[in-house]
């Protein structure tokens, strides 16, 4: 009996000391779990958040870049920006005032000659004396070169960052040219350069801070020492100088974690009895927060791919998405031997709205127009996109003939047109397009959309509110009748 009870004593003590193991190894490896959790959780927080401020601070990059082009190749501004030229009746309408400011945020307006010499400056919407010094230094003189480098005949911009005056600026730089040919100018040609400025300061970082959850972003010099807990993204002049940093911090979805297992992990280690329970509701709790990880993750993940590819204002595909799928339709057009169309719709009218109704009515109206556009056309079919400003571009594929362009173009015309009721304002605006049409997959998408924009010049010139065609050989501009 003696040796039975022993016997039995042995076993229940062997079989405590196992279970003491097993619950000891249990808490080590839940401990190097904990430990892995939190690294990965703040290290896959640090990467998401630093390619959001990219994507995001690219996006501010491209908007002024854009419009600089918008006021550089433009025949109107290399009449009144050339050398000796300026012509202030020009500067009234377009520059001085406090609509670039108020509508694009934009601080300062240089105007250089052919001999890349700063001629003319304008801050806030008023003319300086003279031009700052800043503009004859090696990082201005480097972007200049830089834009005049690009192909003049389909110019593009570039940008960079200065510090003018104490203040981190976004310098959007491109080439006063003509966008087509005439007896005065000559297409392919540079006639100055035009360079727009943006201040990047607390108010802008604040507003980017509260939409995309970079906390405490703020701009420091680069000496400064960065707080444990923060990232950074260098800012550097166009010739590589240091010159501040932007830093944020993160969200840390480790510490939070941690902060919840450690009284868990204590428990198991003090109550053995219990550790099988304690371990349970860990790991239910370990794989919920790595789920709700993983769905933060993608949905920042989403907001990359939004930013890069749909227009914030009307949710319509932006440029880059836009051209892309014009260049698959392209491609399908020569499989199935139909033609492709491109529609550049301009709207009559859009400044004065933003003038006497605020920017905001403005935003809401080109939503609803671009809901309209969306209404003239075919549901997975064809494509609407907005460039910028008041410019969409319609894309028509595998079309038989011209009268499917036409077709769309008078259904433009007629409900663009009709009234618009935004916060019980009557507004009403038209539209001006422009329509290339080619059957050929080997002519590139900005050309096709460069003739679709010249012919809806024509239609502008011609009274707006109306539509021309661009024949796809280089003729003349025809109307549909």
């Amino acid at each position: 009996m003696k040796y039975r009870i022993d016997s039995i004593l042995t076993q229940l003590k062997l079989s405590l000391y196992l279970l003491f193991f097993m619950l000891v190894g249990v808490a080590v490896y839940v401990v190097f779990l904990s430990n892995q959790s939190y690294h990965k959780l703040n290290d896959y927080s640090v990467e998401s958040s630093t390619l959001i401020f990219q994507s995001v601070f690219q996006s501010e990059h491209n908007k002024l870049g854009k419009l600089a082009i918008d006021y550089s190749v433009w025949n109107e501004a290399v009449a009144a920006l050339t050398d000796e030229k300026i012509d202030y009746d020009f500067l009234e309408e377009n520059f001085l005032g406090s609509y670039m400011k108020d509508a694009f945020n934009v601080e300062r307006i240089v105007v250089f000659d052919s001999g890349n010499t700063a001629q003319l400056s304008i801050v806030k919407g008023e003319v300086e004396t003279s031009p700052p010094d800043i503009f004859s230094t090696p990082p201005s003189k480097l972007l200049i070169e830089r834009a005049l480098a690009t192909n003049l005949k389909a110019p593009d911009f570039v940008t960079g960052v200065m510090v003018i005056g104490g203040e981190l600026h976004l310098i959007a730089v491109s080439v006063i040219a003509p966008n087509v040919d005439n007896d005065e100018f000559k297409f392919g040609h540079a006639y100055g350069v035009l360079m727009l400025t943006e201040i990047i300061d607390q108010k802008l970082l604040a507003n980017w801070s509260k939409q995309f959850r970079l906390h405490d972003l703020q701009i420091q010099d680069h000496t400064q020492k960065i707080e444990s807990g923060y990232v950074f993204e260098p800012m550097l002049s166009p010739t590589g100088k240091h010159e501040k940093n932007i830093v944020w911090r993160p969200d840390r979805p480790g510490e939070v974690f941690i902060g919840e297992m450690l009284p868990t992990v204590t428990v198991i280690i003090l109550f053995l009895t219990v550790a099988s329970v304690m371990f349970s509701t860990y790991v239910n709790r370990y794989i919920a927060l790595t789920i709700n990880e993983s769905k933060l993750l993608q949905q920042n993940r989403d907001k990359l791919n939004q930013l890069a590819h749909f227009d914030s204002v009307t949710n319509l595909p932006n440029r880059v998405l836009g051209m892309d799928r014009l260049g698959q339709a392209l491609k399908s057009s020569q499989r199935m031997q139909t033609m492709t169309a491109v529609l550049f719709i301009d709207l009559d009218g859009f400044k004065q709205v933003n003038d006497t109704f605020g920017h905001g009515i403005g935003d809401d109206l080109l939503h609803k127009v671009g809901k309209r556009l969306e209404d003239c056309v075919r549901i997975g079919l064809d494509t609407v996109s907005r460039l910028g400003g008041d410019e969409f571009i319609i894309i028509l594929t595998n079309l038989n003939d011209r009268e499917g362009a036409v077709l769309v173009a008078e259904k433009i015309t007629d409900l663009v047109s009709q009234e618009f009721i935004i916060k019980d304002n009557r507004i009403s605006v038209s539209a001006s397009t422009g329509i290339a049409i080619t059957s050929s997959s080997t002519m590139a998408p900005e050309f096709l959309v460069k003739r679709a924009d010249e012919a809806m010049y024509v239609a502008k010139s011609a009274g707006k509110n109306q539509y021309r065609f661009s024949d796809e050989y280089g003729g003349e501009l025809t109307k549909k009748a």
